[in-house]
């Protein structure tokens, strides 16, 4: 069934718009707020647990910026912290059974993804059976009971695909802005800095960091017209790439592109998406990434 799955990123209108509005109104500014104590709490504890290496060195990726957005999202899907590991490696193997190094072992790699997918199946289904049973104020109740607009419930597979790509996309895209963030502040230590010095900036600093890491590598899409860009004739039917690390350091766009400036106005970077397919969870990534950042100002050096 995991083969027929589709995920809101892959689909285009009527159905994009149907199934995105399952669940953006959990997502706007004034939904993310109720999470405010999630975020917060999350990151004051996995800056907590650095204390407990005493002065041994930390990998940053795997117990930072990896452990915050985890628990983040598994709290509002409904995942329990000791189903944490499980699911990111379930997730991780799932996107990548075409790749040797990080997909699932075995020479019947399609084989073993399916056991995958099964396993990820177990895994939520209890969750979206509990959900349907007792509904609570959380994503993952939502999702469990969600309707279609012709008042049809959402399907199973269709259920899954969404907590499989709310998971996937958004702890991928916040665990590499948290990882370009402590890089781009080692080699810009000033800006850190800066940041220190003024909080009030956090907010610029947020989308300065998705700007200048693009945590997002590329998007593949397909033309649905003929259009004229620049110099060159985009067919309709012809596939693209599109890469968001260029699209951010457009030198027609940006002052001074490659400069990493925590205090950038007037930011119109790419890199949570554009129009049909902005990213759903934009306003959860800021706020996670803020809440951390508000943690290592106040105290890391």
């Amino acid at each position: 069934p995991f083969n027929s799955m589709r995920v809101i990123i892959q689909m285009d209108p009527p159905d994009h718009r149907e199934f995105r509005n399952v669940a953006s109104g959990f997502f706007t500014p004034r939904g993310i707020t109720r999470l405010d104590d999630i975020v917060t709490n999350t990151a004051r504890m996995v800056i907590d647990r650095l204390s407990e290496h005493g002065s041994e060195p930390v990998d940053f990726v795997a117990e930072v910026a990896q452990r915050h957005p985890l628990r983040v999202l598994c709290t509002i899907l409904g995942v329990p912290p000791e189903d944490e590991d499980r699911l990111l490696e379930l997730t991780s193997q799932l996107f990548a059974f075409d790749d040797p190094d990080l997909g699932p072992p075995g020479e019947d790699r399609q084989a073993a993804a399916d056991l995958l997918g099964l396993q990820f199946y177990d895994l939520f289904n209890v969750i979206i059976e509990e959900r349907r049973e007792n509904p609570r104020d959380d994503l993952a109740s939502l999702l469990a009971n969600a309707q279609l607009k012709n008042g049809e419930p959402m399907g199973l597979i269709e259920t899954l695909g969404y907590y499989l790509i709310v998971f996937n996309a958004g702890h991928d895209t916040t665990r590499h802005s948290l990882s370009g963030a402590i890089g781009a502040f080692l080699e810009h230590p000033e800006e850190f800095a800066r940041l220190k010095k003024d909080p009030s900036l956090l907010k610029t600093a947020v989308d300065e960091i998705v700007r200048y890491t693009a945590p997002v590598n590329y998007m593949k899409r397909t033309a649905m017209q003929d259009y004229q860009l620049d110099d060159t004739l985009i067919k309709k039917g012809d596939r693209l790439c599109m890469f968001y690390g260029a699209a951010n350091r457009d030198e027609e766009i940006f002052d001074d592109p490659d400069r990493f400036d925590v205090g950038r106005e007037h930011n119109r970077h790419l890199g949570f998406g554009w129009a049909e397919h902005y990213c759903l969870g934009a306003h959860l990534a800021k706020a996670s990434i803020s809440a951390l950042l508000e943690q290592m100002i106040e105290r890391i050096e």
